[in-house]
C-alpha cells in the first residue's frame, strides 16, 4: 500500500468512526436495514428517509469495528440526495476500491482511505458491510418497482 494511501486510512477511518455523521437512532425513518457481521461483531443499523426514488435523509447506529463504523458513515452522508439507481452505483465503487482484482477507480479520498482493505481481505466485509446491505435493499426495491 502507497504511503498516500496509508494516510488517508489513518486519517479517514480514525476520524469518521471517532465522530461519525448522523450517529443516530431514526425509529420513524421510512425504511431501516440491518447490517450484521457475525464473524467480528459489526452490528449496525441504517436509517433511511425516501420519497420518490430519492434518498432524503440517511443515519445509522449501532457498533462495530473503527473500519465498519467509519464507513458506514461516509455511506450515510454521502447517499442523501441520491436516487436508489445513483445510490446502487455509488455502492459499486466500494466495492471496486475494496478488492484488489479490481482497477482502483479516481475517487474521494473519504472512499480511497478504505484501499487500505486490499491488503488485508479479513476486513473487505468490514469496508463493505453497510454497503452491502444498501445494496441487497436497493436492488430489491428496484426489482419490485
Amino acid at each position: 500500500m502507497n504511503e498516500k494511501l496509508k494516510q488517508l486510512y489513518q486519517t479517514v477511518i480514525l476520524q469518521k468512526s471517532k465522530a461519525p455523521f448522523q450517529y443516530e437512532k431514526r425509529p420513524d425513518a421510512t425504511h431501516q436495514i440491518e447490517a450484521n457481521n457475525p464473524v467480528c461483531g459489526d452490528r449496525f443499523t441504517l436509517y433511511l428517509d425516501m420519497a420518490d426514488g430519492i434518498i432524503q435523509d440517511a443515519a445509522f447506529y449501532g457498533h462495530g469495528c473503527a473500519i465498519s463504523k467509519s464507513s458506514a458513515s461516509i455511506l450515510t452522508e454521502n447517499i442523501i440526495g441520491l436516487s436508489k439507481e445513483e445510490a446502487l452505483s455509488y455502492s459499486q465503487k466500494m466495492k471496486a476500491i475494496v478488492d484488489p482484482k479490481q482497477a482502483l477507480p479516481d475517487e474521494s479520498e473519504d472512499l480511497l482511505a478504505f484501499a487500505a482493505a486490499r491488503d488485508f481481505p479479513e476486513r473487505e466485509t468490514c469496508a463493505t458491510l453497510a454497503w452491502e446491505k444498501l445494496s441487497a435493499f436497493l436492488t430489491q426495491r428496484l426489482s419490485n418497482n
